[in-house]
């Protein structure tokens, strides 16, 4: 294929996924709040990472019946609440558009924790936690939910196992997100790992 040709149809390309990638995030933003389904069941599109290779963006399902507001959409009310990033990630090869980070010193129990305020209908919060492939697999992230200061769930993640939960926070006033790094197995390392919570988001109910 003559070069000028073979250049014509990788810059064709290269347009059409970041086309897609628009046309993913904007479906995640139109309309009314959405509503989260199991969070087994998403609608996916397929776009291109920076390696070239396709990563799927993972959208929740929505309906009118039960809508849900996103997490990153929500101002932290903790003292650390600008340290709370509101980003896109990537967790175990796919991609989360509307969701949230924030770091966890090592061996140091909520060292940031992300702390919100749920409305008075607030039934469940789901969402897909994980550390992004920057981090080295063998560090293992401890993470805690507190609904009012009362322990909800306890887990760890890593890069090679996230974590996609759905939890009952009916009655909750305070919703507290902590992370803590007790198995980091490189002896004296200090980087604060970011934990990262995929399309986090609060469904609310009557």
């Amino acid at each position: 294929m003559p070069h000028g040709r073979k250049l014509f149809w990788t810059i064709t390309g290269s347009v059409v996924a970041a086309a897609a990638l628009v046309i993913a995030l904007i479906e995640v933003n139109r309309g009314a709040p959405p509503k989260a389904a199991s969070p087994a069941h998403h609608i996916s599109a397929r776009v291109r990472s920076q390696a070239g290779k396709l990563a799927p963006v993972v959208i929740p399902k929505t309906s009118s019946a039960s809508p849900f507001s996103y997490i990153s959409d929500m101002t932290p009310s903790s003292n650390v609440g600008e340290l709370v990033y509101p980003d896109p990630v990537k967790i175990d090869g796919s991609i989360y558009p509307k969701s949230i980070q924030f770091s966890c010193d090592n061996g140091d129990l909520a060292a940031f924790p992300a702390v919100y305020k749920l409305s008075h209908n607030a039934r469940r919060f789901e969402a897909t936690v994980g550390v992004e492939a920057q981090w080295p697999s063998s560090y293992i992230v401890g993470v805690s939910l507190l609904g009012d200061g009362r322990p909800l769930l306890t887990f760890s993640v890593s890069v090679l196992k996230p974590k996609t939960i759905d939890v009952n926070v009916t009655g909750v006033h305070i919703l507290t997100l902590e992370c803590f790094t007790p198995g980091i197995t490189s002896a004296g390392s200090s980087a604060n790992i970011e934990v990262a919570w995929g399309n986090a988001r609060v469904t609310e109910g009557h």
